[in-house]
């Protein structure tokens, strides 16, 4: 798997574990302090180098492990 498949693995896990709990996307932005147009570029694959601590924030910012967001990305 390379870096753009793994990346596209944990943007799809924020999305599916944000939809579950009802979160929307400002919500998440809000919570990890991050603008609101930067989460949705994010969201929409348009940021091709997050950083680590950032996707750590929106896990905790959902409420699961990082482990969750990372899930199937080995």
């Amino acid at each position: 798997m390379d870096s753009n498949e793994g990346l596209k693995l944990v943007i799809n896990n924020i999305k599916r574990i944000r939809q579950a709990r009802g979160l929307t996307k400002k919500q998440v932005a809000e919570k990890v302090r991050l603008d609101y147009s930067n989460y949705c570029r994010l969201e929409n694959y348009q940021i091709s180098n997050p950083r680590f601590a950032t996707l750590i924030l929106i896990a905790e910012a959902l409420g699961v492990k990082w482990e969750e967001v990372f899930k199937y990305c080995h």
